[in-house]
């Protein structure tokens, strides 16, 4: 079994184009939200997480990297995400040409690949031959792999939060089992339509701030909800021994991972497992955080006990109080975020932190000291209840 290393990080979120532009908004606290407006009957969406400007101020390299057939929003950002990490590993063209790669990546729900499609299809105007290619989820996975020749295995999750962290469990696995030499992986969600956020402000999980200062307070007991968002993240993982070889930059070793359910103890069945992977030496957890009341307590009280368990006390970080809720990418941005702090040595602040909801957890706020983080947890829970919580450790 080889060791398996993360090596790329290619980041396309409203906070910023790249992982460089990323990681400065990040660790400034600034909120990445804008405008948004949206009426929607009876309901009001205020702010979203839009990558519009973030794509407009990098439009020299969104024009050079976007395939010619942009098939839809989502597929955009996958495209180009992958396009980074690719870059960012600095693995050579001639490696690749010569090793076998892979792709797997998640992306939010079959309702983004269909808008616009069904109604073009129906209707008496003329329509491209590939428009029908638009309406199938995995085709964004295989433009990625024929553009950058992954001639290895080509999968397509579709879920919640947790399938983009599901997705770096695979393409993980299949390095380490050595059926890929190196594999991209992570997720992509661009549904910020007027349909699909109003399905979740029915739900009541949307913020009704009208100021980004006041929107989405993770861990906080002022906390309303959370500021819907989109964006992609994709990663290149390859074996930990050919990246040393090569002299690759690495982000971080990937140690294993944990699963729980909510109606099984999950919150703290899953972090006590993954926390056993570094012998319960935990230095800190870039918690899932999204801002509504319920979930917020639900992991603090289990991080509370968890520590308390463990007798650490890990500082404690969330970066959805600046990125917003990127639904099914919402997970992979945490383990992104895990990485940054472990490659620069710094745990961002939870932004908006006044009255948090649990006193007892060591949070991170600007007067907190701490050494430089050599183990991590990154957590994530899903909509449907599952929790999958990865951990991840620096390598030197």
């Amino acid at each position: 079994m080889r060791d398996v290393v993360i090596t790329g990080l290619g980041i396309c979120s409203c906070a910023g184009i790249g992982w460089n532009t990323f990681w400065e908004s990040i660790r400034s606290g600034r909120a990445a939200f804008h405008v948004a407006q949206m009426e929607l009957a009876t309901l009001r969406v205020n702010l979203v997480g839009s990558v519009n400007a973030a794509l407009d101020a990098d439009s020299a390299y969104r024009s050079s990297n976007t395939p010619q057939v942009a098939f839809n929003r989502t597929f955009e950002l996958l495209s180009n995400a992958a396009a980074l990490a690719i870059e960012d590993s600095g693995l050579p063209s001639a490696c690749r040409v010569s090793t076998r790669g892979g792709i797997v990546v998640a992306i939010g729900g079959l309702s983004e690949c269909m808008v616009g499609s069904d109604c073009e299809l129906r209707s008496c105007k003329p329509t491209h031959p590939l428009d029908r290619l638009r309406q199938l989820p995995n085709i964004g996975a295989a433009l990625v792999a024929i553009q950058h020749r992954l001639e290895g295995p080509s999968v397509t999750l579709i879920g919640d939060a947790t399938a983009g962290v599901q997705a770096i469990l695979q393409a993980s696995e299949l390095v380490r089992n050595g059926v890929v030499d190196y594999a991209l992986c992570g997720a992509a969600d661009a549904r910020l339509t007027v349909d699909h956020v109003a399905e979740m402000a029915k739900r009541q999980q949307m913020s009704p701030a009208t100021s980004a200062s006041n929107a989405c307070r993770p861990f906080d007991i002022a906390g309303q909800g959370i500021i819907a968002s989109e964006g992609a993240v994709l990663m290149l993982l390859e074996c930990g021994e050919t990246a040393s070889r090569r002299g690759a930059r690495i982000y971080a070793g990937i140690k294993g991972s944990a699963v729980g359910r909510k109606e099984c103890s999950g919150w703290s069945t899953a972090m006590c497992d993954a926390a056993a992977l570094f012998s319960d030496n935990v230095d800190g957890i870039i918690a899932h955080g999204d801002g509504t009341p319920a979930s917020d307590a639900e992991e603090a009280n289990t991080i509370d006990e968890v520590s308390r368990r463990l007798g650490s006390h890990p500082l404690v970080t969330s970066v959805q109080g600046i990125i917003g809720h990127c639904m099914c990418a919402s997970g992979v941005f945490a383990v992104a975020s895990t990485c940054l702090a472990l490659l620069t040595g710094t745990i961002p602040i939870l932004r908006s932190l006044r009255e948090p909801v649990n006193a007892s957890i060591r949070f991170a706020r600007p007067a907190v000291s701490y050494a430089p983080p050599h183990r991590l947890l990154a957590n994530t829970r899903g909509e449907h209840g599952t929790i999958v919580c990865v951990a991840l450790e620096r390598v030197i």
